[in-house]
Formats: C-alpha cells, sequence, structure tokens
C-alpha cells in the first residue's frame, strides 16, 4: 500500500495544533460568502474555523496524487485511411494475404444452403440457377427485380468487382456469402460463365412473404378483418420513381419519408395490402412499427425539488470522468447529437445555464412538431444532455456538471407526444442523423428503443451512422439496452453501437429503493451492482444459435440529478433526478467525448474508441456477460496510462480478403497481472431483416514465445474479446484474421495490460480543533488510496464507537476536478443500528485518493474520559462479480479535558 500523508495531532495545554501541507494543483471553485443560510451545515462550520471553504487538511490529503505521470497517453496507431482506402506503414503490424483459397480448421465455411430472411423465413439454395432465370437474364436490358447472388466461400472480391463493371448492382448483403443482386443483360454472360465455373453457388428470386418481417406476419395472421391498417416501415432498393410512388399511395398512405442510407417509407396500410406491396419489385422488406420510448424507468411530471433528495453520485466519479477532467480533456472541440425530447427553452430564448444556446450549433425538431427549435417537449432530453456536458454552473459549486462540460450540442428532437403518439421515427433518426453528420456531429447519444430482441429498422440505422453512410462520417452511436428486465431492445441491438446497461453507484438513504418492472423493489447498496430495471442479452434475433453481446457496457444510472426544464415544474427548478438506462447512456457518451478530445486522430474511428472503452472497462459482473457486458465503463485507463500500473495499445486497420492475416505486435513487461485484447469493426447491414455478421474477423493472442494464449472466434459479435493471465514476457503478437469477409474491412484493435489489480487502502485521521473550539462539532476524514487498475464502485465504511456519544450529521465528498459535494445524513445510507455509515466515492484511481469528510457531532460530557472513542474505517469496491476488501484504519476521538492529561495521540 501507499503511505498517505498523515495529520499528526500533538496535546498541548492551549488546544491541539494541527500540521499540514498546502495542496498542489487542485483548482477550488472561488467560495461566494453571502447569507450564510445558504451554506450547508459543513460549509458554515468550515468558514467559521478556516475563514474559507477550502479545508487545508483535505488539500494536504490529496497532495499526494500522482501529478504528471498519471497523465501520460497511451499508445496509438492510425494505419488506415478510411477516405482513401490507403494502407499507412506501421512497424508494429505486418499483413499476411494468402495467394489461394483457405480453409480454417477453427471454423467451418458459413452456411451456403439457406439464407435467412429472419428466424424463421429460410430460403433454401439450391445451387446454379434456374433455366427460366438464366433465360430472363439474358433478355432483360433493364430489369427492376433484385436477385440473390450467392458465392462460393470465401468471396471473390476480385471477380465482385468484375461484375460491379460490366454492370451487376449490389444491394445490401444478406448473409457473409449472398448480395442482392440486380443484374442486366450485359452482365448475364460473366455471371452464368462464373457460375458455371464454381465460383457463384447461386442466383434466385426471393418469396414475396420473406420481404415482409416476421413480427408483422405474426400481426397479420392474429387480424381477420383484411381492412384494419396497420403502421409499418417499407424499406427501398433505390430512391423512388414518382411512379412507384404513386403505386404505393394506392397501396398505404405515405406518412412520412426519408432517403439516405436506407430509402424509407412511413404509413398505414390495410392487411389486405400488405402482400401486394411486399411483392412490387421496388420493395426491399416491409417492417412492423415498433414503438419507442425513451429510456427513464420513471420520470415523474413533478420530481422532489433537489433540496429535498439531492443525493448521487455524480457520473463524473462513477466513471473516473473527474480525474480526465482535471487532466484537461472536457470533450472540448466535440460535438454530441442528442437525439431526444428537445432542449430546455424559453419562447422568449432563455436556455438552462448549464445549456445555453452559445453551445447548440445546431437543432431540429421532427416530432410532435416540425421547425428549427427543438424546444424541450419534457424533460428527458434536457436531462440526458445535461449529463453528458452540462456545465454545472446552475448547481451549487457545480455539484451536477457533467461527464464533459466542453461538448457542444446538436440537438434533435425525435419525440414525444404522450398518449397521442411515442415518436422516434425511422425516418426522423435517419434524418437526424443525415443533418448531425452535415453538421460534424462526432457521437450520437440514443437513450430509447424498443421491440425486445429485435434488429428493428432503428439498429439498422446505427449500425450505417458508424459505417459512416451519413455524409461520409463516421460517428460512434451510444445507445440503452432500455429498462424491463428483459432482453435488450433496438436500437440497442445494433451491432455497431456502444450498448449501456445501469448499475447502482451513489449514496442514497437505507431506506431508498429502485422500482423494478412488474412490481417490487430493489435496494441502491452496494454500489456497481445491476439495476433490476437493466434490460440484457445475449440476443440470437435470426435464430442460427449464435448470439451477441449486450450491453457492452455499464454505468451508473440510478437517481441522477442532471438538468431539466424548469418551467414545467412547480415550483420551478434547475435540477431534477431521475432512474434508467437513459442515464447511464450519456455517462459513456460524455467518456466518448473526453476520448476523442485526447486522440483526435480517432475522431472517425468509432471502431478504435468501441474497442478501447471494452477492453479497459472494470469487472463488476464476474462470469455474468449477458447482463453486465464487459463491466463499468473506467474513462481514464481508456485515455491514459499509469506506469507499473496499465499500458494500452490502440491499432485501426483493414482487411481486404477473406483469410487475410494482420499481426500487431505489442510489449507486455514480467510480472503482469492481465492482458486484455479486444478486436471490433463495423459491419455492413444485412438486408434481410436479420443481425447475420456479414464480415467475420476473429483474433488470436500469442505470447513472446510464440503460444497461443487466448483467441475469440465468434459468429454473430462485431466483439472478440480475449483475456490472457498468464504467458512469456515480451513482444506479443495479436493476429487479426478476416475469417469470411464480403468487402474491405476496416477494423479497430486495443491491447490492455494491467500489471497491478485495484487494491484499496484506507487512511482515517480526527481534526477535532472544530470540535474542542467550536462546539461540539468535528471532522473524521477517510481517505482511499488505490495501487493498482481502476476500483469501480468503491466505498468508505465508517464504523461508529457509539450511537449514543456520536451523531453523523454529513459527509463532503471531494472529487479530483476540484469540486466536493455534502450529503446530509438523511441522504447517506446508514444501517446496522445507525453504527455503519457509507459514502459512495466511485472509481478510485491510482495516484488520486478519494476523500470523504465526515462532519460528526460529539454528545458526550467533555471531561468524559471512560469508554472505547475509536472509529473503524474500511474501504470496499466491486470486483469481479462481488464485494472486494480494501484496507482498513481506525482514528480516536479524545474530548479536550482528557488530551490534557494524555500522552500523544495518534490518529
Amino acid at each position: 500500500m501507499k503511505t498517505i500523508l498523515r495529520v499528526l495531532l500533538l496535546s498541548v495545554s492551549l488546544g491541539l495544533i494541527v500540521l499540514v501541507v498546502s495542496r498542489i494543483g487542485l483548482a477550488q471553485p472561488t467560495p461566494v460568502f453571502g447569507n450564510m443560510d445558504s451554506l450547508d451545515p459543513d460549509q458554515q462550520a468550515a468558514l467559521r474555523y478556516w475563514g474559507s471553504l477550502e479545508d487545508p487538511n483535505v488539500a494536504a490529503l490529496l497532495a499526494a496524487q500522482g501529478g504528471e505521470l498519471s497523465g501520460i497517453l497511451g499508445e496509438a496507431h492510425i494505419d488506415y485511411d478510411k477516405e482513401t482506402g490507403q494502407v499507412i506503414e506501421n512497424p508494429t503490424i505486418t499483413y499476411i494475404v494468402p495467394e489461394q483459397p483457405w480453409i480454417d480448421a477453427e471454423k467451418s465455411a458459413p452456411e451456403s444452403n439457406v439464407i435467412r430472411f429472419g428466424s424463421a423465413n429460410l430460403l433454401t439454395v439450391t445451387p446454379g440457377i434456374t433455366a427460366d432465370l438464366r433465360q430472363q437474364l439474358s433478355t432483360t436490358d433493364q430489369p427492376a427485380e433484385y436477385l440473390v447472388l450467392q458465392f462460393i466461400f470465401p468471396v471473390d472480391l476480385a471477380l465482385k468487382k468484375q461484375l460491379e463493371d460490366v454492370g451487376v448492382v449490389f444491394g445490401d448483403p444478406l448473409n457473409s456469402l449472398s448480395f442482392y443482386a440486380k443484374i442486366p443483360a450485359r452482365a448475364a454472360t460473366a455471371v452464368i460463365q462464373a457460375i458455371d465455373q464454381g465460383k457463384i453457388n447461386f442466383v434466385g428470386q426471393v418469396p414475396p412473404t420473406f420481404q415482409i418481417s416476421e413480427r408483422l406476419q405474426a400481426q397479420i395472421e392474429l387480424l381477420n378483418d383484411m381492412e384494419t391498417a396497420v403502421p409499418v416501415t417499407v424499406q427501398l432498393f433505390e430512391p423512388p420513381t414518382e411512379r412507384q410512388l404513386a403505386q404505393f399511395r394506392e397501396l398505404m398512405s405515405i406518412e412520412r419519408r426519408s432517403d439516405g442510407a436506407m430509402f424509407l417509407l412511413e404509413g398505414l396500410i390495410p392487411v389486405g395490402n400488405i402482400y401486394a406491396l411486399a411483392a412490387h419489385t421496388a420493395v426491399q422488406m416491409v417492417h412492423d412499427h415498433i414503438i419507442n420510448e425513451s429510456g427513464a424507468f420513471e420520470m415523474p411530471d413533478a420530481p422532489p425539488p433537489p433540496s429535498e433528495s439531492q443525493a448521487n453520485l455524480e457520473g463524473n466519479l462513477a466513471t473516473g470522468g473527474d480525474v480526465v477532467k482535471q487532466l484537461g480533456r472536457d470533450g472540448s472541440g466535440v460535438r454530441v447529437m442528442v437525439m431526444d425530447s428537445g432542449i430546455a427553452q424559453t419562447a422568449g430564448g432563455i436556455y438552462h445555464p448549464d445549456l445555453l444556446q452559445s453551445r447548440i450549433p445546431d437543432q431540429y425538431s421532427y416530432y410532435p412538431t416540425v421547425g428549427p427549435i427543438a424546444s424541450a417537449v419534457d424533460s428527458h432530453g434536457t436531462h440526458v444532455a445535461g449529463t453528458i456536458g452540462g456545465s454545472g454552473v446552475g448547481s451549487s459549486g457545480q455539484a451536477w456538471q457533467g461527464v464533459a462540460p466542453g461538448v457542444n450540442f446538436l440537438i434533435y428532437r425525435l419525440c414525444c407526444n404522450v398518449p397521442n403518439g411515442f415518436g422516434y421515427f425511422n425516418t426522423d433518426f435517419q434524418n437526424s442523423l443525415t443533418r448531425g453528420a452535415n453538421n460534424q456531429g462526432d457521437v450520437s447519444n440514443n437513450s430509447w428503443g424498443g421491440g425486445n430482441n429485435t434488429y428493428a429498422v432503428s439498429s439498422q440505422l446505427a449500425d450505417r451512422a458508424v459505417r459512416g453512410e451519413f455524409g461520409n462520417r463516421w460517428v460512434s452511436v451510444v445507445t440503452i439496452t432500455h429498462n424491463d428486465n428483459n432482453l435488450s431492445r433496438s436500437p440497442g441491438t445494433a451491432k455497431n453501437a456502444i450498448t449501456v446497461g445501469a448499475v447502482k453507484d451513489g449514496n442514497w438513504p437505507a431506506n431508498y429503493a429502485v422500482p423494478c418492472p412488474g412490481g417490487g423493489t430493489y435496494n441502491n447498496w452496494p454500489p456497481g451492482e445491476r439495476v433490476c430495471f437493466s434490460n440484457f442479452g445475449p440476443i440470437d434475433i435470426n435464430g442460427n444459435g449464435h448470439s451477441r453481446v449486450k450491453p457492452d457496457l455499464m454505468a451508473a444510472g440510478v437517481r441522477t440529478n442532471s438538468p431539466v426544464a424548469w418551467y414545467q415544474y412547480t415550483p420551478n427548478q434547475n435540477y431534477a433526478h431521475f432512474n434508467g438506462t437513459s442515464m447511464a447512456a450519456p455517462q459513456v457518451t460524455g467518456g466518448v467525448a473526453q476520448f476523442i478530445e485526447a486522440f483526435p486522430g480517432y475522431r472517425q474511428w468509432p471502431e478504435v474508441i468501441k474497442a478501447t472503452l471494452i477492453a479497459s472497462a472494470t469487472n463488476v459482473g464476474g462470469s455474468d456477460i449477458a447482463r453486465y457486458g464487459r463491466g463499468m465503463v473506467n474513462t481514464f485507463h481508456a485515455i491514459y496510462n499509469q506506469p507499473g500500473i496499465s499500458s494500452t495499445h490502440r491499432w485501426s486497420s483493414s482487411v481486404s480478403a477473406s483469410g487475410q492475416n494482420n499481426n500487431h505486435t505489442f510489449t507486455v513487461p514480467a510480472g503482469f497481472s492481465e492482458v486484455r485484447v479486444v478486436l471490433t469493426w463495423a459491419d455492413p447491414v444485412a438486408g434481410a431483416n436479420n443481425d447475420s455478421v456479414i464480415n467475420d474477423l476473429d483474433v488470436r493472442v500469442y505470447d513472446a514465445n510464440n503460444i497461443l494464449r487466448g483467441s475469440s472466434l465468434t459468429l454473430d459479435d462485431t466483439v472478440e474479446y480475449v483475456k490472457v493471465t498468464s504467458g512469456e514476457p515480451g513482444e506479443w503478437r495479436i493476429e487479426v484474421r478476416a475469417f469470411s469477409i464480403s468487402s474491405a474491412q476496416p477494423y479497430g484493435l486495443a491491447a490492455v495490460t494491467i500489471m497491478e489489480p485495484a487494491d484499496l487502502s484506507m487512511t482515517a485521521t480526527i481534526d477535532p480543533v472544530v470540535g474542542t473550539i467550536l462546539s461540539n462539532n468535528f471532522y473524521l476524514y477517510t481517505t482511499i488510496e488505490n495501487s493498482g487498475f481502476a476500483a469501480p464502485g468503491s466505498f468508505a465504511r465508517l464504523q461508529l464507537p457509539s450511537t449514543t456519544l456520536f451523531t453523523v450529521e454529513g459527509a463532503r465528498i471531494y472529487l479530483a476536478d476540484g469540486r466536493s459535494h455534502y450529503y446530509t445524513a438523511a441522504q447517506l445510507h446508514n444501517d446496522v443500528g445507525g453504527l455503519f455509515w457509507r459514502a459512495a466515492v466511485g472509481e478510485a484511481i491510482a495516484d488520486y485518493p478519494r476523500v470523504v469528510r465526515w462532519f460528526i457531532r460529539y454528545n458526550g460530557s467533555a471531561d468524559d474520559c471512560t469508554g472505547s472513542r475509536t472509529f473503524e474505517a474500511r474501504a470496499y469496491f466491486r470486483d469481479n462479480g462481488g464485494l472486494a476488501v480494501g484496507g482498513i484504519d481506525s482514528a480516536r476521538f479524545v474530548p479536550a479535558y482528557c488530551q490534557n492529561h494524555l500522552p500523544l495521540i495518534r490518529n
């Protein structure tokens, strides 16, 4: 354990002398002393004693932080230019492209006997092409119909390019071997020749019923009245002509239209017309309409004012974001798209002080009204934006500042008008992604969703945004799992997005409980546990027996205080607390903004950002990956290296042929504890209403003796995760292999080496000067230090020697970025008959102590020297799915009268 500065208390006849060291490098907010009644009891006592709100004892305790050594950016390699397709030479990478077709002994070739259009709609493939279709191809110079073209494994990308050159138009892939394809007569000879040569396995037609989503088919079967109108989203192969639109209007009402990465129509259609619509050659898929909802588990019309219930741990602490801010990363220069319910503003143009208009370079409303002003329909969108990057100026001491207060916002209102509708229409989502990309958006936060275990159009749009299909801008998309304790909802099922679930983290009364879906409650302690409402995985939408991990990451999502539309409440209030995965996702979005500021070269590499955040996450769920994903987001170690504790290497690269091996090298020191390797890529969207992985990449990890230490060879996930705990130190090799690809595929790769696992120490000291001179109150300081990798869900537990002699009146928790927050006794967790008090301090980062100043009243006699006066303090954190115990320390309190009759007291 590291040694922390002790405050030495000397007994003298006139009182106590406290020896302290001035704080180094921590900028405290300048205190404003006006009406003393506006200060909490802790501030009033501090002001009376020190004449300042800045506690010199805390300054000394925090002076032990590591400074510059803790601010070393991890290694970054950008090895591929997405815009030009050019490889950038890098000495840590070697590229091996096979000259001949290859076979991977560890995996079977993708299935070629069926093509999935859902879990039940299976197109059986008979190799070759029918005589009638062969004849049709040779005589139709301008075909309207998109067929299915399936290659032999592996896809011959050179042949695919040749076919494009002679006029074949390839649409969306259907699986790793098959595509929608429009084949004109001038290309028929080349296609038929490739079939005869055994390079193309199958060319055929799609039954119209397979172009109706399975969920919509199920609805049709339940409805006897063919005149009943149902809402649908129609996906087209190409932008519709006026003639086609006229044909569609004869079958359905078109209420909304959007052309972009997808060509979409939305409206109502009589059940009896659905099959005719699906049979139209321009129609790729008719999707059922999924109702999307905001992801706040409870959003009361009038939440209690923060003055009544202000207790929550800020996401800054829970993710280590406050430490990142102290090191100068606040998201400056990053633009965040908030697709939600708008932003708080009055008709007179007054915005929330935390979210001023000057920080919103673009906004637009799509629902329920259309226009350039995205006024808040409710407080959900404002709350989300505030968590991402609210300035905090509207709160005392900037207490409720967001994770990345330097970002600017692109605000797009997609909802809400309950009970007449929920909004979040697919066309509006696509339009907002297009507008956001055109306004240089870097990351999109989506705290909404619908349809458990669906890969709906919203998921497809999210995946396309990450692939750069909107304005040639590659966007990091953050989504939620949602809140009904069920399988994750769209767009949280998206392959390429970062999907976030919710854990508990914060300081709450012992009797505060989180409401659970279906009734009942779940107490919000200890920190780091999944909340009962948070949705989960694994996801297997196409029913092929292979699944995908969702959520990817967890973040704090309970009782989060953030800005709201003040004018919607009586009396007016600037902040309120909400629960939900909606509150967890913006914590991650803010972390993404901090990452982009630190590594601007990765601005358009969401694959690298996702890989790094997953690789650096802290393990809060143990082996329960289905409910916890890969762990709690850990922004600090995603960005920074710490000598002797952890280091991170990142690569952005690409593969261009099945069987290609890219070998990445990095150094693993002796004595390492753990090496994590994560590979991610932005996969193409399957056009057959399923979530199949199209381009399948794998990863293998070899130690310095070239011994295979771990591999990940999933089939339906775009995240390959490997954890290694043993191996020969030295130069290690990561092999990224393209098992089966149908197009060139960029990817992101991250390797995190952990030298020292989390190990918390605890120090307890007392400053009785306040107690001996000013009434009977005194301060007890508990300091948590970590000598290893980030410790999530950390908290200090204080045990009182007596509930009769001592009363805890509150506690102040200090953030690394210079802010602090005071919690009254009613806002802290207290149990075991009042003996045990707990203060959550979030992620404990090495070299950045977490200090809690307990404000305690002594109820005994000034001359009572009998009995125990020893307080016990212990550190805890969440590790590998359980509660880990850290260090313990004690501090002894002695009344002033007794001090004059006792020797030197060491606390």
